[in-house]
């Protein structure tokens, strides 16, 4: 007879990750799924491997595995769907997951039990298995690689930069901190009975200039990120597509960033911190620092959808990781020996910003829900109230300010050379009150209003004002450290949804009007 290659175990564990990477193309590199590819293809391997030594059925043993991986793979779209029907099926509760585990096992053992007792070696279904998984690996490739291929190519106008008298004085080590999500101290006091006054005179104290009417000029990170490394704002900058979604094209001009370019023609070294944020994690820096467990977004995306995330969370969950992770960064930043001066830091914080993962008292806590980083009206459909919202990010911004300002102090007191260039910088604010689909309904003073601090050591007269905006940030430090004689741009504030990134619209004269004055938009009252 003609042997039948068993493939479909192996597809079938490919599956969930095509399927993951498939949804999600537009704001992934497809290198992302190379490693849990990797590791899914070994196990599937070292399983039906040691099935059949002991079976001594190839089919049979590709059939139980397959079986197996079908559940494992679907148990937190179940959860999901189970949440969608009104239960209180979460990732972590012990009385839910209990309930679908012993379902599942017991289908699992019923039909695994079939399988061992069958009489026959199944080559029909083998096929037919093979067939059918074949089918659906490609229609996942198809969705992807459309994506891929449909990735239109986007002309970069790169800001050139040139030192003119060139650098005044030694090199500084120059820190750029970005903790994302930490609104501005009016906005605090405000939405979540904050004050954070006495960071901000302690700030002041140490040398820092504090602009207390700064704004973002994005309400996402990537697009603030991206404009203030580059100098300019995003549609100087390239010509996206307005009604695309995809963020690939704007991730390059990121990782490709003019200061960064500048920075390494001086002789400086880029210094980068794991992010848990796959789309700002600068893979190409010189040093990358990272806790020795760290999981990237997609990786987490795919854990999810196993029973993992609840056998583990007593040991390490997600929200343990990700809270190692900003603890870290904040307390590798205060003795940073990596790299030789002069170095250029990165580090972007994932803090305020959801998930919450602190009480009341500063001690580690998590909800029982699915890991997320939904942010705005995004974090109430993954089932949080505003409510909620207000006061874990009461919480954890407190602990951030603690930690921060411990880190800042240390930067200060142990330069070993001349003073370093430090700008602490939010990317956007915080998200209470965010509507993703539109700035009429989002209270924009909260979301765009940002903390941002310059400590410039060495300069006489500080060419820094109450407004300036992050896009603005480096003309500033490169004129005054390099000789350069860059124009400072007008500071403007956009909107832009998540959906459709590149649909700006400028709010920058509604953006500190109170929440109820939002104008409402002007329509033709004939088409109504």
């Amino acid at each position: 007879m003609k042997k039948r290659f068993v493939l479909h175990p192996y597809l079938a564990g490919l599956f969930p990750i095509l399927f993951l990477f498939a949804q999600n193309a537009r704001q992934m590199h497809v290198t992302e799924i190379l490693l849990p590819a990797a590791v899914i293809t070994v196990v599937v391997f070292l399983l039906t491997t040691g099935l059949n030594l002991a079976l001594r059925n190839t089919n049979k043993s590709g059939l139980i595995v397959t079986i197996f991986l079908v559940p494992f793979f679907s148990y937190g779209h179940l959860l999901n769907f189970a949440r969608w029907l009104g239960l209180e099926f979460h990732q972590f509760s012990d009385r839910a997951n209990e309930r679908v585990l012993w379902t599942l096992g017991g289908i699992l053992l019923v039909a695994v039990f079939l399988v061992v007792r069958s009489r026959g070696t199944l080559p029909r279904l083998t096929s037919l298995l093979n067939t059918l998984t074949v089918v659906l690996v490609a229609a996942q490739v198809a969705v992807g690689g459309y994506v891929l291929a449909s990735r239109s190519a986007v002309v970069v106008e790169r800001t050139e930069i040139s030192p003119g008298a060139g650098a005044a004085g030694p090199l500084r080590d120059i820190y750029y901190i970005v903790v994302d999500g930490y609104a501005r101290r009016d906005v605090l006091k405000e939405v979540f009975d904050y004050d954070n006054s006495d960071f901000l005179a302690h700030l002041r104290q140490a040398g820092f200039y504090v602009a207390d009417s700064s704004h973002s000029n994005y309400p996402q990170t990537l697009l603030s990120l991206s404009a203030s490394l580059n100098l300019n704002y995003i549609d100087q900058l390239a010509d996206f597509e307005a009604g695309s979604g995809d963020r690939m094209p704007l991730a390059k001009l990121f990782q490709n960033n003019a200061v960064f370019q500048f920075l390494r023609r001086q002789g400086y070294k880029i210094v980068s911190f794991a992010t848990g944020y796959n789309l700002t994690e600068i893979k190409k820096a010189d040093y990358v620092l990272s806790p020795v467990l760290n999981f990237t977004q997609f990786q987490n995306l795919v854990l999810l959808t196993t029973p993992l995330p609840y056998w583990l969370h007593k040991v390490k969950s997600p929200y343990d990781l990700e809270r190692d992770r900003i603890c870290f960064d904040l307390e590798k930043l205060r003795r940073l020996t990596v790299a030789p001066s002069p170095f250029f830091v990165f580090a972007h914080i994932l803090a305020p910003h959801p998930p919450f993962l602190f009480d009341e008292n500063g001690e580690p806590y998590a909800r029982e829900r699915e890991f997320n980083h939904a942010d705005g009206n995004h974090y109430t459909i993954h089932g949080g109230t505003v409510e909620e919202y207000i006061s874990g990010y009461r919480n954890q911004i407190h602990v951030v300010t603690n930690l921060l300002q411990q880190a800042l102090d240390e930067i200060i007191a142990n330069a070993t050379g001349p003073a370093p260039i430090i700008i602490v910088q939010a990317d956007h604010g915080s998200g209470a009150m965010l509507d993703w689909n539109s700035a009429r309904t989002t209270y924009l003073k909260e979301r765009l209003s940002i903390l941002n601090a310059y400590y410039l050591p060495g300069v006489d007269s500080l060419p820094l004002y109450p407004a300036i905006t992050p896009v603005n940030s480096f003309r500033v430090v490169f004129n005054e450290y390099f000789g350069t004689a860059f124009d400072l741009l007008p500071d403007r504030t956009f909107y832009a949804p998540w959906n459709f990134p590149f649909q700006y619209e400028d709010v920058t004269d509604k953006v500190d009007l109170p929440f109820e004055r939002q104008p409402e938009p002007v329509t033709d009252s004939a088409t109504e």
